[in-house]
């Protein structure tokens, strides 16, 4: 019994149809197929690999990343945003940079987040942040940076190296869920923290 490839179709099928096909940003490229069972059990998954066109005695290699079989019809795609995105426990540090021949002061920020998700479904999350304004008013945001993945509703963010102030900057979390499929970025958490010589807020 062969799969066929996902087509057009109702809502869910189309949204997973969105997915295969494209190439995530960790450079993998996404295959989806749908199999039809009835009165059977599926047990054994197996993969057959070959070259299309050229010759049949020409070595090549394929990296094979992740196999999910789901279930389309009790396939939920997800709906709850992170919730009640906090940061605690801020703690600055002054110092000079990380190479030994740097003599310039850096800044650094220490400072726990809490957010509130289902962990149901999440396999983990990732942690971002990035710079939203100044201390040069005439410079765009930047880009978000990952800091790490988080296994947990909370993350220590330890000496991250931010520019001098005033500055404004922002702490994002993004869920990873178990199914494969990309979450909104509107249902990602935010938090801006901005602080300035002697306060923060």
């Amino acid at each position: 019994m062969s799969p066929k490839i996902l087509g057009n179709g109702p809502l869910l099928v189309s949204q997973i149809s969105e997915l295969c096909g494209n190439i995530n940003p960790h450079g993998w490229t996404v295959r989806c197929s749908q199999l039809e069972l009835h009165g059977c059990v599926l047990r054994e998954v197996c993969v057959l690999i070959h070259r299309d066109g050229g010759s049949q005695d020409t070595s090549f290699s394929c990296r094979l990343g992740k196999i999910m079989v789901l279930d389309v019809d009790t396939l939920q795609l997800p709906v709850d945003p992170v919730r009640g995105l906090c940061v605690d426990d801020v703690v600055w540090l002054c110092g000079v940079g990380t190479s030994p021949e740097s003599t310039s002061p850096c800044l650094r920020l220490c400072a726990t987040l809490r957010w509130d998700y289902p962990v149901e479904s999440v396999h983990h999350f990732r942690v971002y942040w990035r710079r939203l304004r100044g201390p040069d008013p005439r410079i765009p945001p930047g880009k978000l940076e990952l800091l790490a993945r988080a296994y947990s509703n909370q993350f220590r963010v330890t000496e991250l190296v931010v520019p001098e102030p005033p500055m404004e900057l922002e702490l994002v979390v993004e869920p990873v869920i178990s199914n494969g499929f990309p979450v909104p970025e509107s249902h990602w958490g935010r938090r801006q923290l901005s602080y300035a010589e002697g306060s923060e807020k």
